[in-house]
């Protein structure tokens, strides 16, 4: 629902357009709602670092635990979305679903690397030309503390990522 009401708010879709259809339910040992602007700021592992509402250069941190998330490279944080500044900009986390969906957009089209350990995800790259809800992640099998990676080019808007199992 949060999802929904933080596009509304930006005016970016129609509600219409936010379902996820088969969209998977909720399992226990599933990573929960993740919001990447400091309003609702959870498990952000750069939190030293943080520059409210003007770009910086931060640094991936070097292990992440269950659900954590870290950011490296030029990003600029506001209240609720984060936008990178830099082609290159990186996102890790670690996290547990089958499924992983990301909030995002941007004003022209780019390409979003998806890396699951390291390793090229299957819907990788993602082409993002327009603010919605997209598939990130789409697995047959339940995945326990992958490392979910994004490169993410400049002008990139990123606001929440959901998950599914």
């Amino acid at each position: 629902e949060m999802i929904r009401q933080l596009l509304a708010e930006g005016g970016d879709m129609p509600e219409e357009e936010l379902s996820q259809p088969g969209a998977a339910p909720y399992s226990i040992g599933q990573s929960p709602e993740t919001y990447l602007g400091y309003w609702r700021l959870a498990k952000f592992e750069n939190l030293p670092e943080l520059s409210q509402n003007s770009s910086y250069n931060y640094q991936l941190a070097g292990s992440l635990s269950n659900n954590e998330w870290t950011i490296g490279g030029h990003w600029r944080m506001e209240e609720k979305r984060l936008i990178s500044e830099k082609d290159g900009s990186r996102l890790k986390m670690k996290f547990s679903g089958k499924n992983v969906f990301l909030v995002m957009g941007s004003p022209t089209s780019k390409q979003v690397e998806v890396l699951i350990d390291g390793q090229t995800a299957a819907l990788s790259p993602i082409t993002v030309d327009e603010f919605k809800l997209y598939d990130v992640i789409k697995d047959n099998s339940f995945i326990k503390g992958g490392i979910l990676e994004l490169v993410v080019p400049e002008g990139v808007e990123l606001y929440a990522f959901t998950f599914g199992s």
